[in-house]
C-alpha cells in the first residue's frame, strides 16, 4: 500500500503585494527563439512590484520538468540545473522592491555546441517566501497527522530554444509498471515515464489488464495530453475501474505521441490480503465497492459442475429406459 498521501489540503493566504516577473523583449508571456548550437544570445526580464507595499522575492535560473500530473514544475533555488537551464548563466538573486520599482535582470545562454536538433526549455523564476499557511492531513504509518507551514508563490517565465526541430528526436519510453492502492483503496495503476527525446511531446497513455486466460478485465486510459518536457521522467498514475480478485495479471501499457506508439507488457499479481485491506479502506471511506471483482471459490464450482453432471446422466438413464420399454412392448390394436 502506498505508505503516505496528502488527504487534505488548505491554503490561508496573507496579505502581500504584486512582486512578479515578465520578459522584457516579448510581447507574449514568454521567449520563443531559434538558435544553432554554439550560438550564444541574451534574455532580459524585469522583476516588478506592482503592489502598494514594499515586497521581497527570489529569482532564479530553473530547468523545465514535468509535475507528477504532467504539468509544468520548476526546481527550487540552488538546485544543480542539468538540463537546458545549465546553458544560462546567472545565481540566485535576492530583490526588494518598492510600490511601483521595477529591476531588470539579464541572462547569458550559450548552447552546447554538441547540441542535437529539438526543442529546449528553461525558466526564470520569481519566488514569493511566506504569502500564507498550508495545511496539509497526510496519513503516515497507519496515522493521520496534520502538519502545517509556511506557503510559497511561484512564477516561471520559459526561454523556449528551438534547433532545427523538424530533425528532432521523438522518444518516449515506458520505464516501470505498478498495481498499488491508494489509502482510500482505489486501485492504482503507476508508470514511469520517460522523454528521452529532443522535443516537448503531450502523449496520452492507457493500461490494458488481462487475467491469467488472456481474457481482457479492464481498460483505463488518460487521453489529456501531458506536458512532457525533453529529458525529463516522472511517474504517473491512472486509477483502476474495480478491485481485481487476487490472481496474477498481464498489464499492456500503450503511449502514444506524436503518430507513434510505444508497448510494453508487464505481469503483477494480487493477493488476498491486499484485496481484504482495500475492501475495509473503501468501506472505511464511504466508497462503493460494488464493482469488486469476487474470488472464485474452486470447491464451490466443482461441487456444482458435479451436480449439474449427475442430473444429465440421470435423465439420460430415464429417457433411454423409456426407450426401450417402448421398444420391449409395441403398442398393437
Amino acid at each position: 500500500m502506498i505508505s503516505t498521501a496528502v488527504m487534505s489540503m488548505t491554503l490561508s493566504t496573507i496579505a502581500h503585494a504584486g512582486f512578479n516577473i515578465a520578459p522584457s523583449d516579448s510581447t507574449t508571456d514568454s521567449y520563443q527563439t531559434k538558435m544553432s548550437p554554439g550560438e550564444t544570445k541574451i534574455f532580459k526580464f524585469k522583476v516588478f512590484n506592482q503592489g502598494k507595499e514594499r515586497d521581497e522575492g527570489v529569482v532564479y535560473l530553473s530547468d523545465q520538468l514535468t509535475a507528477p500530473a504532467g504539468g509544468l514544475m520548476y526546481g527550487k533555488p540552488g538546485d544543480v540545473r542539468k538540463l537546458a537551464g545549465a546553458w544560462a548563466s546567472g545565481d540566485v538573486v535576492n530583490a526588494t522592491l518598492e510600490p511601483g520599482e521595477v529591476r531588470e535582470i539579464a541572462y547569458s545562454v550559450t548552447v552546447p555546441s554538441e547540441t542535437k536538433p529539438g526543442q529546449y526549455i528553461l525558466l526564470a523564476v520569481a519566488l514569493r517566501k511566506n504569502v500564507g499557511t498550508v495545511n496539509t492531513k497526510a496519513e503516515i504509518n497507519g496515522q493521520m497527522v496534520g502538519v502545517s507551514g509556511p506557503a510559497n508563490t511561484e512564477e516561471g517565465k520559459q526561454i523556449v530554444i528551438e534547433i532545427d526541430k523538424n530533425n528532432a528526436t521523438h522518444k518516449i519510453s515506458i520505464d516501470q509498471f505498478a498495481y498499488d492502492y491508494d489509502t482510500t483503496g482505489k486501485p492504482t495503476y503507476l508508470l514511469s515515464l520517460s522523454n528521452k527525446g529532443t522535443i516537448l511531446e503531450h502523449p496520452t497513455f492507457s493500461v490494458i489488464t488481462k487475467d491469467s486466460k488472456g481474457a481482457e478485465v479492464e481498460r483505463v486510459s488518460n487521453d489529456k495530453g501531458l506536458s512532457f518536457y525533453h529529458g525529463t521522467s516522472e511517474f504517473q498514475s491512472l486509477t483502476g475501474n474495480k478491485l481485481l480478485a487476487p490472481g496474477t495479471y498481464t498489464a499492456e501499457a500503450v503511449v502514444s505521441y506524436s503518430e507513434r506508439t510505444e508497448k510494453q507488457q508487464f505481469t503483477f499479481s494480487v493477493s488476498k490480503q491486499e484485496v481484504s485491506k482495500a475492501k475495509e479502506d473503501l468501506v472505511e471511506n464511504k466508497i462503493d465497492v460494488t464493482g469488486v471483482v469476487d474470488e472464485p471459490n474452486t470447491f464451490q464450482w466443482i461441487m456444482q459442475s458435479g451436480i449439474i453432471l449427475l442430473l444429465v446422466i440421470v435423465l439420460i438413464l430415464l429417457f433411454s429406459k423409456k426407450r426401450k420399454k417402448k421398444e420391449t412392448y409395441p403398442n398393437v390394436e
